[in-house]
């Protein structure tokens, strides 16, 4: 039954990758603290990629994932993080609230756990990851029933070493709500 549900739901949802001709700004080499994120989402016909492994910006750019539902339906992105510094290191997750028609949980290791409040207030951290180490994050974004077709909004995430609060890197999920394809 739960898999026929999230088929009936992935039938609603389109993702798109990041547009436009932006340069990626590679993450420094051999940096004792790295933060490393990725984004990710499954399209329409089923694949799965992330996005953004070894570009390091506080903009996003080229490291945004954008994803069409109906008003009232939801959609996860996964995130993965990995500390691409040579040094052991936690690394801070900040996150915007819920806005503009649309309600984020953030959750840990593929939504084991809601960790939304402390996301929220910036006071998140991982435990002490070792360099190459990768963990997993989801953002569920859910379009409220009210919000208005064309409606659109983001939630950028910003990841911060704790070894050095200069070392960050960014991902962002873009949500616009849209009337789901007719039924064939």
């Amino acid at each position: 039954m739960l898999l026929g549900a999230f088929l009936a739901l992935s039938a609603f949802v389109a993702i798109a990758p990041a547009s436009g001709a932006v340069t990626a700004t590679p993450c420094p080499t051999s940096a004792a603290y790295q933060p490393d994120a990725e984004i990710a989402g499954q399209t329409w016909a089923g694949n799965f990629y992330y996005l953004g492994g070894g570009t390091c910006n506080t903009t996003a750019q080229r490291q945004s994932r954008t994803a069409r539902i109906a008003p009232g339906d939801f959609f996860s992105f996964d995130v993965r993080l990995f500390n691409d510094g040579t040094m052991p290191d936690a690394i801070l997750l900040k996150g915007p609230a819920s806005k503009n028609g649309f309600v984020v949980h953030y959750k840990t290791a593929f939504g084991a756990e809601d960790i939304t409040p402390a996301v929220v207030a910036g006071s998140y951290t991982t435990g002490t990851m070792s360099p190459g180490e990768a963990t997993y994050f989801r953002v569920r974004v859910r379009a409220k029933s009210t919000t208005p077709v064309g409606a659109h909004t983001s939630f950028r995430l910003l990841f911060t070493s704790t070894g050095d609060s200069t070392a960050q890197d960014a991902v962002q999920a873009n949500v616009t709500t849209e009337f789901p394809p007719p039924a064939s």
